[in-house]
């Protein structure tokens, strides 16, 4: 499972330094931090300290770590600088694992860091680099992260849609998900799929959604909403349904037992069909 959305954003932090960050509401309620002991969160709304320690690390483990800081805090959204599209098996078994082979993964992009020892997941909008995800099987933090912005979507592409899918599944227009894979996955089925990179969704956010979709925010469309089945899958999922039904599009959550990027074709297209 995932790191929360709070820990992933504390273990991009420098030593000793904090952040703001939103939680259950639209302002930056939760305070995150990376101190000597562990990293912490606080929303000063819902009023819940978190706390995860961070673990021994080898010289090894440190000098990784200071590479992807680096990454991390650049100015501009950049690749490794020896990213290759040639993933290792024993790294591509994560991809495998969501059904995603490596004809599919460079079809979107997909590749690896060596030096990082990451499989990574970029996010380009007509040829720019908007934001990446690198994950490791072995480091701590699991995922490391980088995007021009908090608003920052990933669109599936419809042209790598299954054959037998186009004129089954015809609606929804686009499908929500919580994460890259599970977009890659759900996409190749649905007519769109869209990951929001989290479980939080802002205005700006949807606005790109829709755009990038070729759809309008002021036209009604059919939006599925299709989040991770953990608790803030769940409460993100109620949020954003709550918010696209305000505002008149016809919207349905789907529910599944597990990550939409671990369910088969059929299992897919029934949920969407259901």
């Amino acid at each position: 499972m995932a790191d929360a959305p709070w820990l992933r954003k504390a273990k991009t932090l420098p030593a000793g330094q904090s952040t703001r960050m939103k939680c259950c509401s639209a302002d930056r309620s939760m305070i995150v931090s990376n101190g000597k002991r562990g990293y912490t969160g606080y929303c000063f709304r819902c009023q819940e300290p978190l706390f995860e320690a961070h673990g021994m690390f080898t010289l090894e483990q440190l000098a990784q770590r200071k590479l992807e800081m680096e990454l991390i805090h650049s100015k501009e959204v950049v690749l490794p600088h020896d990213f290759t599209n040639e993933i290792p098996v024993h790294e591509a078994v994560w991809l495998y694992r969501a059904g995603i082979d490596l004809e599919i993964a460079a079809a979107y992009g997909l590749g690896y860091s060596p030096s990082l020892r990451r499989v990574v997941l970029p996010v380009y909008f007509r040829g720019n680099l908007e934001a990446f995800t690198a994950r490791s099987t072995t480091s701590k933090p699991k995922y490391i992260e980088k995007a021009v912005d908090g608003s920052v979507v990933f669109h599936s592409k419809p042209e790598l849609r299954l054959p037998s899918a186009i004129g089954e599944c015809t609606k929804p227009d686009i499908v929500l998900v919580e994460d890259n894979l599970s977009a890659i996955r759900v996409g190749r089925v649905a007519k769109q799929a869209v990951s929001l990179m989290g479980t939080s969704c802002n205005s700006t956010q949807m606005a790109r959604v829709f755009e990038r979709s070729g759809l309008r925010v002021d036209r009604v469309a059919s939006v599925a909403v299709w989040m991770d089945p953990d608790a803030p899958g769940k409460s993100a999922s109620r949020k954003i349904c709550a918010s696209l039904r305000l505002v008149g599009h016809d919207v349905r959550e789907i529910h599944s037992t597990k990550d939409p990027k671990l369910l088969s074709y059929r299992e897919i297209k029934e949920h969407l069909n259901d």
